[in-house]
């Protein structure tokens, strides 16, 4: 079978997967409650302003690091019988493992970036594995929808 790389980086999927995420990170944002919710809406306006589009530029740059972090899980989930349609679980059931390798992924990723998106996520991280936690069954949820029909993502 193949890398879930090579599935969800190929096309459609791969398109799906980048607005899927797009979408999940701004109703993330949006759905954030309380004066944290204020400051990430803040952060997030302050970055939106700067370059137009950052959800889904954040997921073209994220996703295929995403992707090759949580391969390992994959292929583990596949050698259990599970099918590449129900990843989920696993993510789910592993989740500290699922949520530091795409924490890894983002810090990395950030170290290339701007000074405002270096200096707005530097103030965040210290609640990055909370934040993670509140959006991974989403990302589990779109991750099986993308492999199972990206077109209806």
């Amino acid at each position: 079978m193949a890398s879930l790389s090579e599935i969800l980086l190929a096309s459609p999927q791969r398109e799906a997967l980048i607005a899927g995420g797009a979408e999940l990170l701004e109703k993330a944002i949006a759905e954030r409650g309380g004066l944290t919710g204020m400051a990430y809406r803040t952060g997030y306006a302050m970055i939106k302003a700067a370059k137009p589009g950052a959800a889904r530029r954040a997921s073209v740059e994220l996703m295929p690091g995403f992707a090759e972090a949580l391969n390992p899980l994959f292929e583990q989930h596949l050698q259990q019988g599970g099918s590449a349609e129900t990843f989920s679980r696993t993510l789910l059931g592993n989740a500290d493992t699922t949520i530091t390798r795409l924490i890894t992924v983002a810090d990395q990723r950030v170290e290339g970036s701007s000074d405002l998106v270096r200096k707005t996520y530097a103030r965040f991280r210290g609640n990055a594995e909370a934040e993670v936690a509140r959006i991974l069954p989403g990302l589990a949820t779109l991750i099986d929808r993308v492999i199972a029909r990206p077109e209806q993502v």
